[in-house]
């Protein structure tokens, strides 16, 4: 239940980020939960390949509960750090774009 929430709200922040920029919404929303899942399913990939293939993953050293974690954590740390990217990559376009606005009566 706790991780519907979490993925109700990454992606109605990336919904309301790229409407705010112009961009399509649900394309927003999800490229929110998709980079949320990938990065998942990267920390599962790499704790994959760390243990040995003969002994089970709980029986290693993080344990089915610590692999959850460190996935919830890395995942919402990844996110987040694309909704800032994204957020200050969309509204410096903004902003030229605007700036090409108010140019344009000045010229002769």
């Amino acid at each position: 239940m706790l991780g519907l929430l979490l993925l109700y709200w990454i992606g109605k922040a990336f919904y309301d980020l790229a409407k705010t920029h112009g961009k399509k919404p649900w394309l927003g929303a999800f490229i929110g939960i998709a980079s949320y899942y990938g990065l998942q399913l990267v920390v599962g990939g790499i704790a994959f390949l760390l243990t040995d293939f003969d002994e089970p993953l709980n029986s290693g050293l993080l344990g089915d509960f610590g692999l959850s974690i460190l996935g919830i954590l890395i995942g919402a740390l990844g996110t987040w750090g694309l909704y800032r990217y994204l957020k200050q990559k969309w509204s410096v376009t903004s902003v030229e774009t605007h700036r090409e606005i108010l140019d344009d009566d000045l010229s002769l």
